[in-house]
């Protein structure tokens, strides 16, 4: 699996928690300037804070 593969299922994951107002990419990764050492800038927006026990679910599911 890809790391672009990856990136979408974890985005997908985020998406599904209805504390989640918006999340946005940023970095290289978004610009074309991106190199095979890069990594992704993910950035996760709400008012409300997610439930811990979700977000380290989404975590330990996709950590190397």
């Amino acid at each position: 699996m890809t790391n672009e593969e990856i990136l979408k299922l974890i985005i997908e994951d985020y998406k599904k928690i209805n504390e989640i107002d918006a999340i946005a990419l940023g970095g290289s990764s978004t610009n074309n300037t991106n190199d095979n050492k890069s990594d992704f800038d993910i950035y996760i927006y709400s008012e409300k804070e997610p439930p811990i026990n979700i977000r380290h679910s989404i975590a330990e599911k996709y950590a190397s």
